[in-house]
């Protein structure tokens, strides 16, 4: 009984969101950065939609929501921890 990539999409997608803000955070200008919020949350259903493409998943609207949302949530808990950590 192995873990099949049907498990193991969530978490990877959830991964992904904040490393795929990242890459798009250097390529749009400065003045478009309040933007990101929306891309990562719309990344979201976008990966839930390839995941379903790929695998036996269906895809969920609320999930993809979520997946979205979570993949934010964990971007801004790695950039408080950088801030906790960097002396001032």
């Amino acid at each position: 009984m192995g873990l099949d990539w049907a498990t193991l999409s969530t978490p990877v997608i959830i991964a992904m969101v904040p490393i795929l803000v990242m890459l798009i955070k250097k390529i749009i200008p400065n003045r478009l950065t309040w933007i990101l919020p929306l891309i990562a949350t719309a990344l979201g259903p976008t990966l839930d939609w390839l995941q379903s493409t790929f695998t036996t998943v269906l895809p969920n609207s609320s999930r993809a929501i979520l997946l979205g949302m979570s993949g934010v949530a964990l971007r801004e808990i790695i950039d408080q921890i950088k801030k906790a950590t960097v002396p001032r």
